[in-house]
């Protein structure tokens, strides 16, 4: 009976791949040969630490990743990471500082320089010295 069913299932698999393509090899349509002009859609993102302090004193204070934007010549919008990279807020192109809470809530705080909005953002009242050292891109 075994036998009979299997007799059966490859007679049936046969049939369905005899009937599959009809015509000769060298008289199939033509193929899609072009090259692709569709530009790479992912974009750059950089990454950069914010230091805070000069020589030994330097600390790191968080991160900021700038969109592709700016790379192409054009304004960039900045969005600013804490130590954990939870994000504490960005600054739009025309310097427009907004402040995300935890819960997700956005505030405009005004309108600063990227260093200065890092110092706000972080909550510091007198200027310091800020430097942005390149960085990978962050896993996970």
């Amino acid at each position: 009976m075994k036998r009979h069913a299997l007799i059966l299932a490859a007679t049936l698999l046969a049939t369905g791949c005899v009937g599959n393509y009809n015509g000769l090899p060298t008289e199939r349509g033509p193929r899609n040969i072009k090259a692709r002009t569709r530009p790479d859609l992912a974009k750059k993102v950089q990454w950069r630490k914010i230091m805070v302090g000069a020589g030994k004193t330097q600390s790191l204070l968080g991160y900021v990743r700038t969109d592709s934007g700016a790379h192409a010549g054009g304004a960039a919008t900045y969005w600013i990471y804490n130590k954990a990279f939870v994000m504490v807020g960005r600054v739009s192109p025309r310097g427009s500082v907004v402040t995300i809470d935890p819960a997700g809530q956005e505030k405009w705080t005004g309108n600063y320089s990227l260093p200065l909005a890092c110092l706000h953002l972080f909550g510091y009242q007198t200027r310091k010295t800020i430097l942005f050292e390149s960085m990978p891109a962050p896993r996970g």
